[in-house]
């Protein structure tokens, strides 16, 4: 997988590339939850210029010295197609594409970040945060903790969400009970 980018000189320049194995149909032999027969997925993050490229839970940063912050990311492009030298893979599929702004100024005008689908998990054991099994931890926001539920029978969560949802999200807590 190559990622290319068009610089302020308008001149198409590789930027990185990672490797994977495409699916086979067989569960993947590095126990990867993101790519399988049925599903596959990468995230692709631009804060100033910092590019992060999110892929098998793992992100990786890089720094984009010749670009300014101020940047903004006018197109994404995906292409699908053969290499010299390389076998054309004749089933290869783009089943979704997100691509959301996360930069907004107006609060009127912040989109909802999570899609109906989206799976969030946070392990407070760990202090980790997954969205569809992709590390997260960037949503963390400053300022809240981790927390341990403490013990006895009174205890009470509260779970907020935006008022203009039609629907209450669907939650699911789980914990692990101590006998000390």
């Amino acid at each position: 997988m190559n990622f290319w980018r068009i610089g302020g000189d308008k001149k198409l320049k590789h930027f990185k590339n990672h490797t994977f194995s495409a699916t086979t149909g067989k569960p993947d032999k590095n126990g990867s939850p993101l790519f399988a027969a049925s599903h596959g997925g990468q995230a692709i993050v631009k804060q100033g210029n910092k590019i992060s490229f999110y892929w098998r839970a793992m992100a990786e940063t890089y720094l984009m010295d010749d670009v300014p912050a101020s940047t903004k990311l006018a197109y994404v492009y995906v292409v699908i197609g053969k290499r010299r030298y390389y076998q054309m893979v004749a089933d290869t599929s783009l089943r979704s594409f997100k691509l959301m702004n996360l930069n907004n100024e107006y609060t009127v005008d912040i989109p909802n970040k999570y899609q109906p689908e989206d799976e969030v998990k946070v392990d407070m054991e760990k202090s980790k945060i997954t969205v569809n099994d992709l590390g997260a931890n960037s949503d963390y926001i400053t300022g809240s903790e981790f927390f341990t539920i403490p013990p006895g029978a009174s205890q009470r969560l509260d779970i907020v969400y935006s008022n203009f949802t039609t629907s209450p999200p669907k939650v699911e807590i789980k914990w692990k009970e101590r006998i000390l």
